[in-house]
């Protein structure tokens, strides 16, 4: 979590932080850096995706969303390796658009999927919902330019607060005077939301993959998981999925790119 994007975590976290960042960089630039997330040492990796501001996330099935997940597949296997817990970013929504609206629905798949296939629990930092709150209480005063947290004000350690908290379970050591009112806030969403792994019961359900999508493609799955009930599968699996991971995902990142 870098200083601009993350507030004032990476100065008071406690302990060594890592990051890959390409400026509006999707999850595939990222990767493509061969960084610290596939090279260091590390037991919590968290991993983001981009979208266009307007028509947002594309639609599950499609060569987009494909390529997205491809990728994800690839930090999970990266984070298996080290036996480190995989964590997703989802953006939140700018001034001008609802990205929520396709954004939740798609990390919702992204996180099922990923869960069923690397056979280890996938969990998702709540950061939509908490912009979402502060907007509800402070409006579009939060953001400098309609889409980043306003970096002369207090917001953005805001989100700190939350990823602080997501990450280790406990309440924020650092918080500053007069920013309690969001902790407590960050504290909430955090108890709220099913996959932050607070206990709560508030959720997106993924889309279905479209049967379109699932039947086409001739690539193949090659992980030892395909096909298997694993530990922690969400109980709302796609019916369609078994046909459509036939054609999905490479088992390993050095295979030829995705469909």
């Amino acid at each position: 979590m870098d200083g601009q994007h993350g507030g004032i975590l990476y100065s008071d976290w406690q302990g060594d932080t890592l990051s890959d960042f390409v400026s509006f960089g999707s999850a595939r630039q990222i990767w493509d850096l061969d960084g610290n997330a596939r090279n260091a040492a590390y037991d919590q990796v968290i991993v983001s995706e981009i979208a266009d501001l307007q028509t947002g996330f594309p639609e599950i099935g499609t060569p987009a969303s494909v390529a997205t997940l491809q990728t994800l597949y690839w930090f999970g296997l990266a984070a298996q390796e080290r036996q480190a817990e995989l964590i997703l970013f989802p953006p939140w929504s700018p001034m001008m658009a609802d990205l929520d609206a396709t954004a939740d629905p798609a990390f919702a798949y992204y996180r099922q999927w990923l869960e069923h296939h690397l056979g280890q629990p996938v969990w998702i930092i709540p950061a939509g919902a908490y912009v979402r709150a502060m907007r509800n209480e402070f409006g579009d005063l939060i953001f400098s330019d309609g889409l980043h947290l306003d970096p002369a004000s207090r917001y953005p350690r805001g989100l700190s607060y939350l990823v602080y908290s997501f990450l280790t379970k406990q309440r924020c050591p650092f918080v500053r005077p007069a920013d309690e009112d969001l902790d407590q806030m960050a504290w909430d969403v955090l108890q709220a939301q099913r996959w932050a792994g607070f206990g709560g019961t508030v959720e997106v359900l993924p889309p279905r993959c479209p049967r379109s999508a699932a039947g086409t493609g001739n690539r193949s799955i090659t992980s030892s998981h395909a096909g298997q009930s694993l530990p922690g599968i969400n109980p709302r699996q796609d019916p369609n999925e078994k046909i459509f991971v036939q054609k999905l995902l490479h088992r390993r990142p050095e295979a030829d790119a995705p469909l």
